[in-house]
């Protein structure tokens, strides 16, 4: 009589590599997480800053030009939080504002709400800028040519108290968080797919064969 056999187990090694890649899965997730905040937050920052926006719509002003001013606290691993930093004495100079030579000094726009307005005794004056000729505003403090003074016109942090972007950027946060986490997680997910994967072998070992063996039978008295 020929007996035909298979073996099926599991290799120790395989099984190993498993159990090494999910011990990864908390700080997998952690991960997706702090990615989400930092994505949603620069999502936000560029909802407000858009042309379209708020800030831009009232005041005219280049996204370059009050970007930088908009910091953003990125999330750590550690820490799953993420956040805005203004710097609240930091005003903008007056030479982005439009401005323009008055017989009563320089006109400039801050807001398009409120028009043009006067700087008494104040004129302009080319200067380079990266290359770039521009017009900076200046007023003489007394009846000399010196000293200067370089009035400024409204702080980023101001800006975005007057257009009412923090409802804005709650709308938008709201609506991006869930989207990146979602995107963030499936990616996460895979990274620990792969690894697995390159790590494991065939997943199981598979023995085969066959023997020649006498029939027996065995009575239970």
């Amino acid at each position: 009589m020929t007996i035909t056999y298979t073996t099926i187990r599991v290799d120790p090694k395989d099984m190993e590599a498993i159990v090494s890649s999910l011990r990864d899965a908390p700080i997998a997730l952690r991960q997706a997480y702090s990615t989400a905040i930092n994505r949603t937050l620069a999502g936000m920052k560029t909802d407000a800053l858009a042309s379209d926006g708020p800030i831009r719509t009232r005041h005219p002003i280049l996204k370059k030009q009050i970007s930088p001013y908009v910091i953003i606290r990125r999330s750590t691993i550690r820490n799953l939080h993420g956040s805005f930093k203004f710097d609240k004495s930091h005003r903008l100079k007056l030479s982005i504002f439009e401005p323009m030579s008055d017989p009563g000094g320089v006109t400039y726009m801050i807001d398009r709400e409120k028009g043009r307005r006067l700087l008494p005794g104040g004129f302009t004056y080319p200067k380079n800028a990266s290359g770039k000729k521009v017009k900076w505003v200046a007023r003489r403090v007394g009846k000399k040519k010196k000293p200067l003074a370089f009035p400024k016109g409204l702080s980023p942090w101001g800006m975005f108290n007057k257009a009412g972007v923090w409802k804005v950027m709650k709308i938008s946060g709201e609506r991006r968080y869930p989207v990146e986490l979602k995107r963030a997680v499936a990616f996460r997910i895979k990274v620990i797919n792969d690894h697995i994967k390159r790590r494991m072998r065939n997943g199981i070992i598979v023995k085969g064969g066959h023997d020649q063996a006498e029939p027996t039978t065995q009575l239970n008295d």
